[in-house]
């Protein structure tokens, strides 16, 4: 109880902190602001009853089983658990994970982002989509059809890979990364940019495993399209070392991630095709065989 005290006065202290910078920079968007607020409120009622800080002083055996029972909506539904069943990992991850609430349009990642989370859906709808630069519509279509993907055989280099990708950091990547992804709004002000939407996901679905483990920019912006979402942020500092304990399980997961992130890829190049024939764009015909409907 202590321990959570404590937690709690640190998100007081943010929250002052906020307020000042508001006062001492008075030109400061009023939106991002709010959203810091929300987000800060939204954690500070999160660890409030944390049963993690609480059970500290049990026997790990008696934490697992609680902790198990409290989250086993999330283990029992989530599809980055799907048959698995070692419950010490089950364990370090939904208590790893961190709550965020995102309203609708928010931005949680912007395309071209390096990841730094693993994003899962606990209530809401998330849309991927990409944006097209209207300014060299053409130009820029044939070098997105162009770009090649990468080949990577996680079960054989998963290794090396992890200690080359995943580096621990010292900063709060969640609240970073949420900041970061709702200050690039202005972007679109220099330049303007058509959004088509690739695919929706939904509530137990989760986004960012295989490209953090490859350390691959993101192919999609993520927009919030339902009127709120509660989503669970797992830090990359978090997924280094959970991955380095149970890699063979995190291998199995990736490996399931490689292949969704690979059809959403395809399914984003097609949209893109489809765009351009919609709007009477004339793309390379090599392209467009490529990646034919």
């Amino acid at each position: 109880i202590k321990k959570n005290n404590e937690k709690y006065k640190v998100y007081e202290e943010k929250l002052k902190i906020l307020e000042e910078i508001k006062i001492n920079y008075p030109n400061l968007d009023p939106n991002l602001h709010e959203r810091l607020v929300r987000y800060l409120n939204y954690n500070k009622s999160k660890y409030k009853y944390n049963v993690k800080y609480v059970l500290d002083s049990l026997p790990s055996s008696i934490q697992n089983n609680l902790i198990i029972e409290i989250y086993k909506h999330i283990i029992k539904n989530f599809q980055f658990f799907k048959y698995l069943e070692n419950s010490d990992f089950f364990v370090k991850i939904v208590t790893s994970m961190k709550p965020i609430l995102a309203m609708k349009d928010d931005i949680l990642v912007h395309e071209g982002d390096v990841i730094e989370d693993i994003i899962f859906i606990k209530k809401g709808i998330l849309s991927l989509e990409i944006g097209i630069n209207l300014n060299d519509t053409k130009q820029f279509i044939e070098d997105y059809l162009n770009t090649s993907q990468k080949k990577t055989n996680v079960v054989n280099n998963f290794a090396s890979q992890m200690q080359t990708t995943l580096v621990p950091y010292k900063t709060n990547a969640t609240f970073l990364s949420f900041i970061s992804a709702n200050t690039k709004k202005f972007d679109n002000k220099i330049i303007p940019k058509k959004y088509i939407k690739i695919i929706d996901l939904r509530k137990n679905e989760h986004f960012g495993d295989a490209l953090m483990i490859l350390n691959e920019k993101s192919p999609v912006t993520i927009k919030v399209r339902s009127k709120n979402a509660e989503l669970l942020f797992l830090q990359k500092t978090d997924a280094t070392e959970i991955s380095n304990v149970y890699p063979n399980i995190w291998k199995r997961i990736v490996n399931k991630s490689l292949f969704n992130m690979k059809q959403i890829k395809n399914m984003a190049k097609k949209k893109v095709i489809l765009y351009c024939e919609l709007n009477d764009i004339e793309i390379e015909p090599n392209l467009k065989k490529k990646y034919i409907i």
